[in-house]
């Protein structure tokens, strides 16, 4: 375990008090922005500006704050889902088309290569590792979970081919294991169902746990796979699992189980992210407020207290750590502008 980990786990576990600084990422110019991904000192997301639709955003949060536009040359529109290193991967629409294109990125604008499928009408990014990136691309009308290996012809479908699912995507990947959501075939309607595979279409795991009507994988952590289930009519319920059905832990925190829902999007060492959405008081409106766990419903932190009181609303989509600093980074609604700005929430590393 690092000793970014380990810090922030004895504070979770011990119920330390953990201060976090907030730090607004929308850039000049920006209209709204978000972080998906993130990976040591880097963040990635997307931010729209009034040229266009949208545009691949790559930050540096350290020893500056730094960021730069990625949307390539003859792009209409571009988004950076995940990252590794020094690479990025992402999605691009270009210009006159409308179908999306994913990609692989360097660090500038001109470095993207573009892996779609030759046989697909559209291709879809979603989470990348070192070696491995997945997503989904439409093949035949339907959608496919999709594994690349850094270029086109390496594209693997991960479609479960057993025929009692009729679409799928992957999320989330990590050494190996591919985290995503396969939608069952039933009578009436389609049910989404979480679940992992090993790099191949006939590894498929069903996750979705015994009494949930539904579920999704969205993430995928060092042997742990992160959702949401749904149980009943209520709402979504934030879940990790350890490669098994029955593994599943429902991170919804105990004082509100019974009112609103909660999502899990990612999952970094011993520690998941997402949101939690309840009513604070009783006639005032639900809200959303960025959440970090370490495993439990216990361990839940409420992020969004963090946060000045210009925002509303709030997400994190991603974690990571540059041996000084533990970052959690997402987004938050500032209600004067009313638009969604990336935000990063920062914990010093005890010692640096």
């Amino acid at each position: 375990m690092s000793i970014a980990c380990l810090t922030l786990l004895i504070a979770l576990t011990q119920k330390t008090e953990v201060t976090w600084t907030v730090t607004n990422l929308n850039p000049d110019g920006a209209t709204s922005s978000s972080v998906l991904g993130a990976s040591g000192k880097y963040l990635v997301g997307k931010a729209d500006f009034s040229r266009n639709s949208g545009g691949a955003i790559l930050w540096s949060v350290s020893p500056t704050l730094t960021w730069k536009d990625l949307t390539p040359p003859g792009a209409a529109a571009a988004v950076l889902n995940a990252c590794h290193g020094e690479n990025q991967f992402g999605t691009v629409i270009a210009r006159g088309q409308r179908e999306p294109h994913v990609g692989l990125w360097s660090g500038s604008a001109d470095s993207f290569v573009d892996l779609h499928p030759e046989s697909a009408t559209l291709s879809d990014a979603a989470g990348m590792d070192g070696k491995t990136q997945v997503g989904m691309a439409k093949i035949s009308g339907s959608f496919h979970a999709s594994l690349w290996k850094g270029s086109a012809k390496s594209w693997v479908d991960l479609h479960p081919k057993s025929g009692a699912y009729v679409g799928s995507i992957a999320n989330g990947v990590c050494e190996e294991i591919q985290v995503g959501t396969s939608d069952l075939r039933g009578r009436d309607k389609s049910t989404p169902h979480a679940g992992l595979w090993k790099g191949t279409a006939e590894s498929w795991v069903d996750l979705n746990p015994r009494g949930a009507k539904e579920s999704f994988g969205q993430g995928a952590g060092k042997n742990i796979q992160a959702g949401t289930a749904y149980y009943g009519t209520g709402g979504g319920r934030a879940t990790i699992w350890r490669g098994t059905a029955a593994s599943a832990v429902n991170l919804h925190p105990i004082a509100k189980e019974l009112g609103g829902f909660s999502d899990c999007y990612g999952a970094w060492g011993n520690y998941q992210v997402g949101h939690v959405y309840f009513s604070e008081a009783f006639g005032k409106p639900t809200r959303k407020h960025a959440s970090l766990w370490a495993g439990s419903a216990e361990s839940w932190v409420d992020l969004s207290r963090f946060l000045p009181s210009v925002y509303r609303d709030s997400e994190a989509y991603a974690m990571s750590s540059d041996g000084k600093h533990v970052y959690v980074s997402g987004y938050a609604y500032r209600m004067a502008t009313g638009r969604w700005e990336a935000v990063l929430w920062t914990q010093n590393i005890a010692g640096q």
